[in-house]
């Protein structure tokens, strides 16, 4: 089954279906065009539709945990950090599994290329859900895991880049500032000391 970029509420069924097809597809090791489903995919993680919303995320969380290359993760990055967010609107069951798909997409965002680029990539959202206190927590944990990764894996500063570290210590700034997002603030921290 193949998914269209554009998403229909009608089709909720039809896309699940579409979409667990898929990741049998992945569970059995089928070669599968992931670079054709990474995008569509991530559209429907924002579906008013929890089942709809929870199968796109557990998608994306074992599409990005699979052994399979592709290119469109670098490519289409702050598209499926933007999704990952969004399902933290739907429902209590979504914000979780949406927690855990976006430190699932952070990590594989990172392992195709550099923490730097996964830093300013979440950074530089400017989706809505940037503005909700429970988005930019979870973000800010994502960054923190990010930085630590990275400072195990005993990365210099300059290769993460000083212009990056700049970018985060001037985005948690600004968390700070704004009082409506004062339940972030201790993530906040947390990433400023790293």
């Amino acid at each position: 089954p193949k998914l269209g970029l554009e998403v229909d509420p009608a089709q909720w069924l039809q896309d699940t279906v579409a979409i667990n097809a898929l990741r049998s597809a992945i569970f059995h090791k089928v070669a599968a065009e992931l670079e054709d489903h990474l995008l569509p995919i991530s559209k429907r993680c924002r579906s008013r539709r929890p089942a709809l919303c929870k199968t796109a995320l557990r998608a994306m969380a074992e599409l990005a945990d699979a052994d399979l290359p592709s290119a469109a993760w670098s490519a289409h990055g702050a598209e499926m950090t933007e999704a990952c967010l969004g399902a933290m609107q739907v429902t209590k069951v979504t914000a979780k599994l949406g927690k855990e798909t976006l430190d699932a997409v952070c990590r594989r965002l990172q392992a195709e290329g550099t923490t730097g680029e996964v830093l300013q990539v979440l950074c530089k959202l400017q989706c809505p859900e940037v503005r909700h206190p429970a988005c930019v927590a979870a973000m800010l944990r994502v960054m923190g895991t990010c930085l630590g990764r990275a400072s195990s894996a005993n990365l210099p500063s300059d290769i993460l880049g000083l212009d990056c570290l700049d970018v985060v210590s001037d985005f948690c700034e600004e968390i700070m500032k704004n009082r409506r997002l004062s339940p972030a603030f201790s993530e906040a921290r947390a990433v400023q000391r790293l």
